[in-house]
């Protein structure tokens, strides 16, 4: 539909804006079309149309997961957020002061809470993941805990505000709250994730039942949020290796509509673990932007490598010896599978 009101009227703004709207709603990794949209109405002159567009030029960078593009999405948020102040009516005016100034000073702008709080959650999400929850399994301990405390200090600080502003949050209400308490499920997995590396196993269960709490509280927020369940199903498998918890989980996201690919290639995964070769294989075949080079060969050997070597970066020691023993026995002149099985084996590792 929106396709024919393009070609019907291909001057008209509304329809190429929302048809931009559909494309990034459907999860493209590249946002090819999306992006170049979103860029062009975000040059408007137009304040209104140019902070929407702004705004969900970030949110189709997220879906791209590219570092640089993330970094390019807190600078766009940064001075989106800057204008919205400059521009908008001042954060939680009540009504009666607003009605006053439009009647009797002219102030005809516009109320900006609910871009206001969309883009500081999208913000936060650009940050968290690329200083606590990306290197959250290979980098310094004590640096990425400072700065998922300080996450979490933010957010706190955020949701009294979000929480004195509800009424101005219209429809966006529900996805407001979907992401701020996705963000905090994030910070808290990473915790998890660092307890779990220091090897205080009753901090990291403590960290995962809080992260468990607020990805459940998202879904409950807005049920049609896509990242919530598998956030959740993400964190049974690292942390907690409950393999029939996250399969059940991932299931039924690539039952939906949305993450369908990141579901299939974990369930790929779990389904290696299980010793499940042609489900493990079908799954990682319908994920074949996920399946590069340098991380897995969609073949059984290469499936089962790709997953013990995660295995044992999750501190799943068992579950990751198992598979590499199995791949020992079946090459036994692979001496750095032979190695891994001896370096697992170690007392200490």
């Amino acid at each position: 539909m929106l396709k024919k009101c393009i070609a019907a009227g291909p001057q008209d703004a509304l329809p190429r804006f929302y048809f931009g709207i559909t494309q990034s709603a459907l999860g493209d990794l590249n946002q090819e079309v999306a992006i170049p949209v979103f860029k062009e109405f975000s040059r408007s002159k137009e304040f209104p149309l140019r902070a929407a567009a702004t705004y969900n030029l970030a949110a189709a960078y997220v879906e791209t997961y590219d570092p640089e593009l993330f970094r390019e999405g807190i600078r766009l948020l940064d001075d989106l957020l800057k204008e919205l102040r400059e521009k908008g009516v001042p954060l939680g005016q009540s009504e009666r002061v607003r009605g006053l100034r439009e009647r009797f000073a002219g102030d005809r702008r516009i109320r900006v809470e609910q871009l206001y709080y969309q883009s500081e959650e999208t913000r936060d999400y650009f940050h968290i993941h690329l200083h606590v929850w990306k290197p959250r399994w290979d980098y310094r301990i004590e640096q990425i805990e400072t700065a998922a405390y300080h996450a979490l200090q933010k957010l706190a600080a955020r949701r009294g505000r979000i929480k004195k502003h509800e009424r101005f949050l219209g429809r966006q209400r529900a996805e407001i709250w979907a992401w701020h308490w996705n963000n905090v499920g994030s910070v808290y997995e990473v915790l998890a994730a660092l307890a779990k590396r220091t090897g205080n196993r009753r901090a990291a269960m403590s960290q995962a039942e809080l992260a468990e709490d607020a990805f459940r509280r998202a879904r409950d927020e807005d049920p049609s949020f896509g990242s919530s369940l598998p956030n959740l199903g993400r964190m049974k498998f690292e942390i907690l290796g409950d393999v029939d918890g996250a399969i059940e989980i991932f299931e039924k996201v690539a039952a939906g509509v949305e993450d369908t690919t990141y579901a299939d290639f974990c369930l790929g995964q779990l389904y290696s673990v299980k010793r499940e070769p042609m489900l493990a294989l079908e799954h990682f075949l319908k994920a074949p932007d996920l399946i590069r080079p340098e991380k897995i060969t969609p073949d059984w050997v290469g499936a089962r490598l790709f997953i013990a070597k995660e295995l044992k970066r999750w501190h799943q020691r068992d579950a990751a010896l198992s598979l590499f023993t199995e791949l020992a026995n079946e090459f036994p002149a692979d001496e750095e599978l032979r190695h891994e099985v001896e370096d697992l084996r170690s007392p200490g590792t």
